[in-house]
């Protein structure tokens, strides 16, 4: 248990969920820093090791966002964490994917799960959200012959909102 917090790191803190747990965290009077590649108050990108050391600078909690859009992540991300743990962080809330826990090992979202379980020196929660419902509002669903189009086979789907994940994410990086 974390007993006088420093600062909360958030990767992607200008993106879809980020924004709002630097919101949510900053409301309830903690030291937040947001990263990202635009507009945030320390410049990250994960293709780009130089840009994680400096982030992680007096932090003792992450938001973890792994890289969008790519399926091999896990050795940038086993870097970063090795620098995490190096820097004194202290708890990680990583944001994670419906279902991922049934993912094969070799997957990566699966295996930075499996990682950050293995630190013995940092305590973590992991959010399994399903589909953000903002994804919505955007273009980040195919309609493909008027349907919407996601992996889901035959099955129902739930929608949350980002909010609602953020709210969780604030909850247990104030009291991890």
């Amino acid at each position: 248990m974390i007993t006088s917090p420093k600062t909360t790191l958030v990767l992607g803190g200008t993106g879809r969920t980020g924004r709002l747990v630097a919101r949510g965290l900053a409301e309830r009077g903690y030291a937040v820093r947001t990263a990202g590649r635009h507009g945030a108050d320390v410049a990250f990108a994960w293709d780009d090791p130089t840009t994680h050391r400096a982030a992680h600078a007096d932090v003792d909690r992450v938001y973890l966002v792994t890289p969008v859009a790519r399926t091999r992540f896990v050795e940038a991300v086993a870097g970063f964490l090795d620098l995490a743990v190096d820097a004194g962080v202290r708890h990680v809330t990583h944001l994670s994917t419906y279902g991922s826990d049934r993912a094969p090992p070799e997957v990566d979202i699966l295996a930075v799960e499996r990682d950050l379980v293995g630190r013995g020196t940092i305590s973590h929660s992991i959010l399994r959200p399903a589909w953000v419902m903002q994804n919505f509002a955007d273009d980040h669903l195919p309609i493909v012959d008027g349907a919407i189009v996601v992996p889901t086979g035959g099955g129902a789907e739930a929608f949350v909102d980002a909010g609602d994940i953020a709210a969780v994410a604030v909850e247990t990086l104030a009291r991890p």
